[in-house]
């Protein structure tokens, strides 16, 4: 999503109520040191990379990244929303 921080965090609302209601399975993955990821028991998930590197993505199909992505890693300072 391209745009404001406000349309990121209405797009981020609406992956919300469409993957992440009723599901209280979590499951956090090991993406290296620097990365935050987990996977709920629907699929859909969210990985943040902290770190400086890029970082590739789990293969799974992206719905939402907080930056422009041309390529599947995950660049520094960015998430992204995905089923998995």
């Amino acid at each position: 999503v391209e745009g404001s921080t406000l349309e990121l965090s209405r797009a981020a609302l609406h992956l919300r109520r469409a993957h992440f209601v009723n599901d209280e399975d979590l499951e956090w993955l090991d993406l290296g040191e620097r990365v935050v990821a987990f996977r709920r028991g629907s699929g859909a998930g969210c990985v943040v990379n902290f770190g400086p590197e890029e970082v590739p993505l789990p293969d799974g199909d992206l719905l939402l990244a907080s930056t422009p992505l041309n390529t599947p890693t995950l660049p520094p300072n960015t998430a992204a929303w995905m089923v998995f």
